[in-house]
């Protein structure tokens, strides 16, 4: 089964502020530089397929070292000789609509509705050239 299909049926939940970082390079980018295999977007595919928000990187993802010392934190930046424009992190989240949907037999039977939401569109947000994943840890 896969991941969205476990997520449809109910088997896995996800906190309502849940995001998943894609700690891997060019998970954010509209196009994989590297390979040309069209639109593969991972991260904002994935805040779409499963509703969630999530962060990727356009370009290469390494740890930021400070003196040789790994300070924890996560940068996006060139490598290989690759030209990846508007290099960083981005955060997308989807941006929601719920509304209650009532059948006639609902309203004549005085029953409530039930909730259906739908996707208006994937809001991105620049995060910058370097994050800190223990950021955004919402259950601490």
């Amino acid at each position: 089964m896969t991941l969205s299909k476990s997520v449809e049926s109910g088997e896995v939940k996800f906190t309502k502020n849940a995001i998943w970082i894609f700690a891997s390079c060019n998970a954010g980018n509209s196009n994989d530089p590297v390979w040309d295999i069209g639109n593969l977007n991972i991260a904002r595919n994935t805040a779409n397929l499963l509703g969630i928000q999530t962060i990727g990187a356009r370009g290469y993802v390494g740890p930021e070292l400070i003196n040789g010392k790994d300070t924890g934190r996560l940068i996006a930046g060139n490598s290989h000789g690759s030209n990846i424009q508007d290099l960083g992190f981005i955060k997308f989240t989807p941006v929601t609509i719920t509304l209650n949907m009532r059948s006639l037999e609902d309203i004549i039977n005085k029953r409530p509705g039930k909730d259906v939401t739908y996707l208006l569109r994937i809001k991105e947000e620049k995060l910058g050239l370097a994050i800190d994943p223990r950021e955004f840890i919402t259950d601490k």
